[in-house]
């Protein structure tokens, strides 16, 4: 296909190296007016020759971004490319060892500016996929493509990608993004397939999430007005890591109960995949789970019964409503925990917002560390895409001085292998993951 050329600047033509996958209009030679937005177009060199072709937009914080450094794949109808793109993400995953309920494409870590999506596999063998729009480029391409989706899973079907056969996907289009709005698009209703769904429909569905240890969880959740796409799957290896070293430790100390308070829990996962985790080795556990959305708590609290494990859920603003002082006498119960997790939305959602998320995090870290009983465990994390991992970590130790808790660094931990990271891409590095135990 043809596409309109654009030259770089020279100095960014000595910077564009393999891992550069966004540019701004300052990086261009020119005048870009006559680029619309979520235009294709090519990045060519002082010479004309091809360097990239990618999604444009001036309304961006990010003019451009790279879809290919492929010259070949310009010779490509651009929804093949994606096609292609996207079952090369697939097999990926599949490589890497995850079955059920994953991030089938993450956005520019697979080479697909701002789209999302999500395969989720619910208990009767349907698939769910449910597709985010981030961008202009993305939302011109795809946001009337039924038949582009259903051919790709067909396509999927036809490479062993999948044993579910087409007509039992359901695709969702959601549109729901607060990252739209910095691009110029509208905020709109979630689409099945063309169709608008009535905010009256059942929307709560079950799901499976498979574990290290290849047990597998059902969770109830909401994935047309769920938060994000209905379930948080960038912490799975985070639990896989806490569940190791937790379980060690405990099996060490022969201790047979333990309590678990989760914190921002939504849906329960670390209740439930960490407290199964250890009931299915003879540990019995008993939680608290804590969330300022009452809808995301009664899910939890259903996830808790249908695993049939022990725990309590408290619809509770933590960071309005969390005390300062020892916990000793509280409603939460006299003792303190063995392990907390501190999993809160991400307070840092832009530049202008560090000195007061960072401040927030301080607070809300040194609190939860209270609840901490000595030789426990204490999880915290952050997905403040702005807020790097060594200044998390110097966060989270001020707050061990200040909640007058000693805490060794156990391990670290961040993004599983379907949140791919590209190192000229820092803004996709977003997930931040720490484990102590309290001395």
């Amino acid at each position: 296909m043809q596409y309109k050329s654009y030259p770089l600047d020279a100095e960014a033509e000595k910077k564009f190296g393999p891992q550069k996958v966004i540019l701004t209009e300052k990086d261009f030679a020119g005048s870009l007016k006559s680029v619309l937005p979520g235009d294709l177009i090519v990045a060519t060199n002082s010479k004309g020759q091809f360097r990239a072709l990618g999604m444009a937009n001036r309304d961006s914080q990010f003019f451009f971004r790279v879809l290919t450094k492929d010259i070949s794949d310009c010779e490509l109808d651009i929804l093949d490319l994606l096609q292609k793109k996207i079952l090369i993400a697939w097999k990926k995953r599949l490589a890497h060892g995850f079955k059920n309920s994953f991030r089938l494409v993450f956005a520019e870590g697979d080479s697909l500016p701002g789209l999302i999506m999500d395969h989720y596999v619910l208990v009767d063998g349907r698939v769910f996929i449910s597709i985010q729009l981030n961008i202009y480029g993305m939302d011109r391409l795809l946001k009337d493509r039924s038949l582009f989706f259903k051919s790709l899973v067909e396509k999927a079907f036809q490479e062993n990608l999948t044993q579910v056969p087409a007509d039992q996907f359901i695709f969702l289009i959601r549109k729901d993004s607060p990252r739209r709005i910095r691009e110029g698009l509208n905020i709109e209703p979630t689409v099945q397939l063309g169709k608008v769904l009535n905010s009256t429909e059942n929307t709560v569905q079950q799901i499976l999430i498979s574990g290290s240890d290849n047990f597998v969880d059902r969770f109830t959740c909401d994935l047309i007005q769920g938060q994000k796409t209905g379930f948080f799957l960038d912490q799975a290896a985070n639990v896989d890591l806490v569940q190791g070293h937790f379980l060690r430790s405990l099996q060490e100390k022969e201790k047979t109960k333990v309590r678990i308070l989760d914190l921002f829990c939504h849906l329960g996962q670390w209740s439930i995949r960490v407290g199964g985790f250890l009931e299915r080795h003879q540990i019995s556990c008993n939680s608290v789970m804590m969330d300022a959305s009452a809808d995301a708590l009664n899910l939890a609290q259903q996830n808790l019964d249908l695993a049939n494990l022990k725990g309590q859920g408290f619809n509770r603003d933590l960071l309005k409503n969390f005390p300062a002082k020892e916990p000793a006498g509280s409603e939460w119960g006299a003792e303190l925990f063995d392990l907390v997790i501190c999993d809160p939305p991400a307070f840092v959602k832009s530049k202008k917002d560090l000195a007061a998320g960072s401040r927030a995090y301080l607070k809300l870290n040194t609190q939860a560390m209270r609840w901490v009983t000595p030789s426990g465990f204490f999880a915290t994390a952050s997905c403040s895409g702005n807020l790097n991992e060594s200044d998390f970590l110097t966060l989270v130790k001020r707050a061990s001085g200040q909640a007058g808790r000693k805490i060794n660094l156990v391990a670290k931990g961040g993004q599983p292998k379907d949140h791919p990271l590209v190192s000229g891409f820092t803004q996709g590095q977003y997930l931040k993951f720490l484990l102590f135990q309290i001395e």
